[in-house]
């Protein structure tokens, strides 16, 4: 074998153990939330650090903050049939949609939508 097929059996086999590994374990990331004023009363707090599994979205995110602090946050995210968000969603300082996959460390904020006219 020469080097070259060293190299790719090592990486081959690097990506299959950390598969393994996040399947195993579940490796954890960790996402700070930037709240909105009326999240930040609910929850008492400006910021709050989440620990989701590797490969969470947005939403999953929104529904581990559900979880955490219960109902009275559904009421403020979610529409009264709990369908959709109210907020759009930021991160790291740039609109995505809800299916956007996290990674570790980044920074997330929900705001209002503004209408214009």
């Amino acid at each position: 074998m020469d080097s070259d097929s060293h190299s790719f059996v090592f990486i081959a086999g690097v990506v299959i153990i950390r598969r393994f590994l996040a399947k195993e374990r579940k490796i954890m990331i960790t996402v700070k939330v930037k709240l909105n004023a009326a999240l930040g009363q609910e929850i008492g707090q400006t910021v709050i650090e989440v620990s989701l599994p590797e490969n969470s979205s947005i939403m999953d995110l929104v529904h581990e903050i559900s979880r955490l602090y219960g109902d009275r946050v559904d009421k403020i995210l979610f529409d009264s049939k709990r369908r959709s968000l109210k907020f759009v969603s930021f991160v790291n300082h740039s609109r995505r949609l809800t299916d956007q996959i996290l990674n570790d460390g980044d920074q997330v904020r929900f705001l209002l939508p503004t209408g214009g006219g």
